[in-house]
């Protein structure tokens, strides 16, 4: 087992492994006198996921313990995680620490055991697959381009438009099953400038430009859904590269 965090890896005593997760959701319903059961009146969410990983450390002295103890806090207490249950793993999970729980049992020698227990919470409740990106060129004209999810769920991408020149961004850039990416007011950028545009970010230069964004597109914007999709990018009088980026998400 081994972290990602602020883009150092950390791996975990040899022992230590994940022993479970919970995966569990909010179902708002509602009851009508006289009917039975209950209606589902509005949307199924799913809540933070809680896990567990725990391993014992043999042939101990308590001074090496300790420093064991503190070295595992000091590198995942309090920080973001990227956390992988193996070595080989092909997903992560985006967590945090909630507690370390260590206690040293004493064996022949001053040797013993050390177990160890850590309790994750995963506000992020998914899986995430390796990250996903596209690079496409443009040339001005309108492209369909096809974009596999290879996740469980829909999951809204990240679109980064490089210039190839001094050009402008405006009105609508793309659109995939009724949703779209339209500005409210357009972007004027030079040769190399990077215009990039989230679920609800928009990042022109070093600035954040978020008014630059159509409310519509920020309150619904363009999701991909799980297997084949085709997204429309409208390149009128823009030349350079697009990206599309995005991080599966599974169960």
């Amino acid at each position: 087992m081994y972290a990602v965090v602020g883009g150092t890896s950390y791996t975990f005593p040899e022992t230590i492994a994940i022993d479970d997760a919970d995966l569990s959701a909010t179902v708002p319903s509602l009851s009508i006198t006289g009917r039975d059961g209950e209606l589902l009146a509005g949307r199924v969410t799913l809540k933070p996921s809680n896990f567990n990983a725990s391993g014992n450390l043999l042939g101990l002295t308590k001074e090496a313990a300790d420093a064991l103890e503190r070295d595992v806090k000091a590198h995942i207490v309090g920080k973001a995680l990227k956390l992988y249950p193996t070595t080989d793993a092909v997903f992560y999970i985006n967590c945090y620490v909630a507690s370390v729980n260590c206690n040293f049992n004493r064996g022949k020698f001053n040797y013993g055991v050390l177990s160890m227990g850590i309790k994750f919470i995963a506000l992020d409740p998914y899986k995430h697959l390796v990250d996903h990106i596209d690079t496409f060129p443009l040339s001005g004209s309108t492209i369909a381009l096809s974009i596999n999810n290879p996740g469980d769920v829909p999951v809204v991408p990240d679109f980064t438009y490089t210039s190839g020149g001094a050009y402008t961004l405006s009105g609508i850039l793309a659109d995939c099953s009724g949703r779209s990416l339209k500005l409210a007011t357009a972007v004027s950028l030079v040769s190399g400038q990077v215009f990039k545009a989230g679920e609800d970010y928009a990042l022109w230069g070093s600035a954040g430009v978020i008014d630059r964004i159509d409310p519509a597109s920020l309150i619904s914007p363009i999701s991909l859904a799980p297997g084949a999709n085709t997204v429309t990018v409208y390149g009128v009088n823009f030349a350079g590269t697009l990206s599309i980026s995005f991080s599966p998400r599974i169960f």
